[in-house]
């Protein structure tokens, strides 16, 4: 039993945030490194992870279910309901998810972030499924100029409000750049 949950939840952020860092920064990260930035030995790593990909599958799980359960959450046609679930998922796991679409991202969570929002967008700007080709065309724009954004978002450090980026991309997708 662990008597200390605090420092061991602590211990897990130290080691998640150290990876991010090495990726953003080099574009991978062994365990070696891992310990060796966030200041742990192997031991410690192992204690809460197998290896480095299974860190990051847990990170992006929890992304996931996170923004599947936004996506759930803006039940409604509000837009500004739907507004408020993203940028909640986007202020707690920002840092993650710029590393994770970025340069040296991984490209299954591109696909993992498609899915969840792929239901989302064809309801929030009611896309017909009448041709299904044209139906999945459609919902592809919005999601990649969505996710290219939000990557161009973070690179420029993020100049608007999370609030204000998903306005943004509402207002663009729905009424066009003009």
């Amino acid at each position: 039993m662990n008597k200390q949950p605090e420092v061991t939840e602590q211990t897990r952020k130290n080691l998640i945030a150290a990876c991010f860092d090495l990726i953003k920064r080099q574009g991978k990260a062994t365990v070696n490194e891992i310990t060796k930035a966030a200041g742990y030995n192997r031991c410690t790593f192992y204690r809460y992870f197998t290896d480095a990909r299974q860190l990051l599958d847990i990170v992006e799980d929890e992304i996931c279910e996170n923004l599947g359960n936004a996506v759930c959450q803006a039940s409604t046609d509000s837009t500004e309901e739907t507004m408020d679930a993203f940028a909640a998922v986007y202020t707690t796991y920002g840092s993650y998810i710029s590393v994770l679409l970025g340069e040296h991202g991984d490209p299954v969570f591109r696909t993992k972030m498609r899915k969840i929002a792929e239901p989302a967008i064809i309801k929030r700007f009611h896309i017909s499924a009448e041709n299904e080709a044209e139906a999945a065309l459609k919902t592809e724009y919005i999601i990649s100029a969505a996710l290219g954004t939000i990557i161009r978002w973070y690179d420029l450090d993020m100049p608007i409000s999370t609030r204000k980026l998903a306005e943004l991309i509402v207002g663009v997708a729905s009424h066009g750049i003009m």
